[in-house]
């Protein structure tokens, strides 16, 4: 079965209620729902396909102590493990921390959707994804992933009216070009057995598209000073060779017919559910995507 569509303000709504108050400022929720939340404005009363809700534990030293917190209270409220897939029990002392699973978690009654809790990096220097372990009172051991370009989606995040914190969009389409300037073959898990392989490429890629296409034209040209005050803020050392070639894989998708078409899959599976786009839109949007926002940080790195 696919993603459902659920309610992102519904959604926000139980999380909220779930995670005690005075934890709120620690998680950061990114992904499709957090995009959908903040294009209300573009998708008024529009619910997303998503069966995922990431939850960003930041800043890193405190990730593991809150993450427990959270874990141990969702589990007291009814919460249950996500048992699917090839890490589907919590783990012990014994298992490495690189096999342990995820936390990964349904609500009450619930299999629409399930959080799984995030951290942000270590440093602006961690490359690639870094497994930290999360051992709860009760002798279960899960995983907190970080990821090497999460940092860019947390810097300044939005509040809800619920009271939780979620990624910009434009942060989002900022952390997945910088995720996919190598343009690399990485299927999406799961995907191979439907027949066809698909590239975690062409979907975040698609979502940059997505988001940009449901952005009004004069906010899309001050995505490049956004992403400037980002970049610079997370990544002191290494801004310029980052921005220098953010729209590396932006422009290999743009030149390949046939990943375009994926990632025009994705968009209408996703986001943009509600007001299909066409082929040719897309192309479009990601041109004025270089144009408004890739070429003014590019040329500011020198």
């Amino acid at each position: 079965m696919g993603p459902q569509e659920v309610s992102p303000s519904e959604v926000f709504a139980q999380i909220a209620s779930a995670i005690p108050t005075e934890l709120h400022d620690s998680i950061v929720i990114i992904g499709s729902l957090a995009a959908a939340h903040g294009l209300a404005g573009q998708r008024s009363g529009v619910g997303v396909r998503t069966k995922d809700v990431d939850c960003v534990l930041s800043p890193h030293i405190t990730a593991i102590e809150h993450g427990r917190r959270i874990t141990e209270r969702l589990f007291a409220s009814g919460w249950t493990v996500r048992a699917e897939g090839a890490f589907h029990r919590p783990g012990d002392v014994t298992t490495p921390a690189d096999r342990l699973p995820a936390v990964r978690l349904y609500p009450p009654g619930k299999r629409a959707w399930f959080l799984e809790l995030l951290s942000d990096p270590s440093s602006e220097h961690q490359v690639g994804r870094r497994w930290d372990r999360l051992a709860l009172d009760s002798g279960q051991h899960f995983g907190l992933p970080s990821f090497e370009f999460t940092g860019i989606t947390t810097h300044r995040p939005a509040r809800s009216p619920e009271g939780l914190f979620y990624a910009r969009p434009e942060s989002m389409a900022l952390a997945n070009l910088l995720e996919h300037r190598s343009f690399s073959d990485q299927i999406i898990v799961g995907s191979e057995i439907l027949g066809r392989p698909m590239l975690r490429r062409n979907k975040d890629l698609g979502r940059v598209l997505a988001i940009a296409s449901l952005t009004p034209q004069a906010e899309l040209e001050q995505w490049a000073d956004q992403w400037h005050e980002t970049i610079t803020d997370r990544f002191p050392d290494r801004w310029r060779s980052l921005a220098a070639t953010v729209g590396d894989g932006l422009r290999k998708l743009l030149a390949s017919d046939t990943d375009l078409t994926e990632a025009q899959e994705h968009c209408n599976n996703g986001l943009l559910a509600f007001r299909p786009a066409r082929f040719q839109e897309l192309r479009s949007v990601g041109e004025r995507v270089l144009s408004s926002a890739v070429e003014p940080i590019e040329r500011s790195a020198g």
